[in-house]
């Protein structure tokens, strides 16, 4: 079962967010998406932070820094045939995660706990990146969202985007992009950009729609409205499930792979081939390689002088001596690495 992890930087509104899409995406309805809890302390989450949000009309409060929790959902895709992705996302804090993956060295134990995952999803505040105001901060955001991409992208096919948060309040610069989001990874996110060029990028709003309201202490705050909305969490969700057809393709190319080799062990190990060395063993198809790679080289040379050509007939073209020569030394070179790769990578 492919694995989705959700992060998020300072401010993101990870929390907010999370309530939203758990709640849109509760019950089974139009949508192909249905978000199932599968820990206590998920569905705690939901409907506590679903209640501040429709009834009281509060944001969720800010995560405290000792955080800690993991919250774990099941995206059941309804498509043919449907399938389930683990979707998690761990209680910690912004400042927290700047100071995970902010620093020369990370926190190993968290990354290895997010490094298993086959998806991970980077919510970003969009105001952390604009505010030239506050240019320290910017920078620190920036590191630790490269450095959390540095730590957790060893490992081969792993799928990245960064959401950017809060996209009601940025409808202008959206606009000037024409909702390109990859175009503000770019200008406002050059690191990353230039690190992970191929990074997906997409902007979601949980809450659309705010007012003003002022406290018993005078200052004013904003507020969801009663009759807010949310846009484009649907696409998010499908981004998380095209995780499992990026990992069903890298895994079909694995077995495919594992074919093969297998296929060729059993050849070099059968019959008389088994009583040989290594050595012996490797030579028969290095060989087979050698005379099939030489005719390939010699098909894409200049025509001089008579050669054979692929499909068992001859071409009575020519080709000149000088290709001929770099075809066989290329030969050599393809015999040489097809050797290598026989003995010692197949008949280990």
């Amino acid at each position: 079962m492919a694995q989705v992890i959700m992060l998020g930087s300072e401010g993101a509104g990870k929390s907010t967010l999370l309530t939203v899409l758990a709640s849109q995406y509760r019950a089974i309805g139009d949508s192909p998406y249905f978000l199932e809890a599968t820990n206590r302390e998920a569905d705690a989450f939901t409907q506590n932070n679903w209640h501040l949000l429709t009834k009281e009309r509060e944001f969720p409060a800010a995560t405290d820094t000792k955080g800690g929790k993991e919250f774990c959902w099941k995206l059941h895709v309804r498509r043919v045939p449907p399938f389930i992705i683990d979707l998690i996302s761990y209680d910690i804090a912004g400042e927290s995660f700047r100071k995970v993956f902010g620093r020369d060295e990370v926190e190993k134990e968290f990354v290895s706990r997010v490094s298993t995952a086959d998806a991970i999803v980077l919510l970003v505040n969009l105001a952390d990146i604009l505010d030239e105001a506050d240019i320290v901060r910017k920078q620190e955001n920036e590191w630790a969202i490269k450095a959390c991409l540095d730590a957790i992208s060893k490992k081969q096919g792993k799928r990245f985007c960064v959401v950017f948060t809060k996209a009601d309040c940025y409808r202008g610069l959206l606009s000037e992009v024409k909702g390109d989001c990859r175009a503000l990874v770019k200008k406002y996110l050059p690191q990353i950009d230039g690190a992970f060029p191929n990074i997906h990028a997409m902007a979601v709003s949980a809450v659309n729609q705010t007012v003003v309201s002022e406290g018993a202490n005078g200052l004013f705050f904003e507020k969801p409205a009663s009759n807010f909305a949310s846009e484009n969490l649907e696409a998010l969700l499908r981004w998380i499930s095209e995780t499992k057809t990026t990992n069903q393709a890298i895994k079909a190319a694995g077995n495919f792979w594992n074919t093969i080799t297998t296929a060729i062990k059993n050849w070099l190990g059968s019959g008389q081939q088994a009583s040989k060395s290594k050595s012996a063993r490797a030579w028969k198809p290095t060989v087979v390689c050698s005379m099939i790679g030489l005719l390939i080289f010699l098909n894409t040379c200049e025509k001089d002088v008579p050669t054979p050509r692929l499909g068992g007939a001859f071409d009575y073209g020519t080709h000149s001596v000088t290709d001929v020569t770099g075809a066989i030394f290329a030969t050599f070179i393809l015999a040489s690495l097809a050797f290598f790769f026989f003995r010692f990578v197949l008949l280990k």
